[in-house]
């Protein structure tokens, strides 16, 4: 086998990786939306790896083929930007040599989105995502992405996720809103019969509108690592017009609870979805949240993530219209001659930004009939 060539189409997640959706859909990870490996409904994990989609799948990537499931990963390393498929690979470098030498590989990293329970409409969400997607899915009709899934199973059969616990050193809890979810004390602590939470790390996504009670809190505390996601993509009234349902000022209120909450190698990661409604707030709310959380430049602590939506399409940067990419462009240009402390990955996401920003409009179109029906003009 050419380890160059495979090294170019290999993602090290299918042999290391279980990605749960709320339908209990198995597939590749968060980005490989479209290829369903299997269904924990109707299989176990074990039957799942061991079947012919995923074998497929790997075989492609070590005949040098771009799985047409994969695109999204390959879409973002074509346009200069560091994709899921190479952060992984760097993170799982050792198993990646063993999967390049035709080596056993244990699976370390399990992701799961328990249910789709949520008190967001979240502009760039999906009704596979969010309850509160359901209404307005109904007028998308026909739009792909916007599929009609019915109502979503809100158990997990922990019998079908039958993989070696023990092994495991990274879990990602997701939804919905996961702190909403009447189980989640539950599912923590099957984590922990069946698991080693002290020396496995675990990472929630949250859209911070809900603080855990005390039992969570105390939960938490015995992994090796916690990291608390919150996902705020905006500020102020952009905040409440992207994530409809959701107060702003409530959610401060929360996210300074993570801040002082006493958890033992607790991390909170600010993530913004960088999309064509907020262009003109990501400098500004990098230096608010900074102030906020009193960031000191140490990342082991607290981080900001920058990502830049890709689906669905016409919410992407690049459809804004080009007096705000303008201006979007000269406030970033701004405040990385003028802020202090910034770290030179903050000048490399601040750069990838304006580099989507001057690319042409694809979907504007589109994105026009889509505000329609998402702000109820239509």
């Amino acid at each position: 086998m050419d380890q160059l060539q495979s090294n170019e189409t290999i993602c090290v997640l299918p042999w290391v990786h279980h990605y749960i959706s709320q339908n209990h859909d198995v597939r590749p990870c968060c980005t490989g939306w479209k290829l369903t490996l299997g269904n924990i409904t109707k299989n176990p994990l074990s039957y799942v790896d061991k079947d012919i989609p995923m074998q497929t799948l790997r075989q492609q990537m070590r005949n040098g083929i771009q799985p047409e499931a994969c695109l999204e990963c390959f879409q973002r390393e074509e346009d200069g930007n560091r994709s899921p498929r190479q952060e992984f690979n760097q993170l799982y470098h050792k198993e990646l040599t063993k999967v390049l030498h035709d080596k056993p590989v244990k699976k370390k990293y399990l992701e799961v989105n328990f249910s789709n329970l949520c008190n967001a409409r979240c502009k760039s969400c999906s009704p596979l995502n969010s309850t509160q997607w359901y209404e307005t899915a109904r007028k998308l009709k026909g739009w792909e992405y916007y599929e009609d899934q019915g109502k979503l199973p809100h158990k997990v059969d922990w019998d079908k996720i039958d993989i070696d616990w023990q092994e495991l050193d990274l879990i990602k809890i997701l939804g919905g809103e996961p702190f909403m979810h009447p189980d989640n004390e539950k599912i923590i602590q099957r984590i922990f019969d069946k698991g080693q939470p002290e020396k496995c790390s675990l990472e929630v996504f949250t859209n911070a509108s809900i603080f855990p009670d005390n039992n969570i809190i105390e939960a938490l505390k015995r992994f090796k690592r916690v990291e608390i996601n919150l996902s705020i993509d905006g500020l102020r009234e952009t905040y409440e017009y992207i994530r409809t349902g959701l107060n702003f000022n409530k959610v401060l209120e929360v996210i300074a609870k993570w801040n002082e909450v006493d958890i033992p190698n607790k991390r909170l990661g600010f993530q913004m979805l960088v999309q064509v409604d907020n262009i003109l707030q990501v400098a500004e709310y990098d230096k608010f949240f900074k102030e906020f959380v009193n960031y000191n430049g140490n990342t082991e602590k607290s981080y900001m993530h920058y990502s830049i939506l890709t689906n669905p399409t016409w919410l992407r940067p690049r459809n804004a219209s080009d007096n705000n990419k303008a201006k979007a462009i000269k406030y970033l240009d701004t405040y990385m001659e003028t802020a202090e402390g910034l770290h030179k990955r903050d000048y490399a996401k601040f750069k990838t930004i304006i580099k989507e920003l001057q690319q042409p409009a694809e979907d504007r179109y589109k994105l026009e009939q889509f505000n329609k029906v998402f702000d109820g003009t239509s």
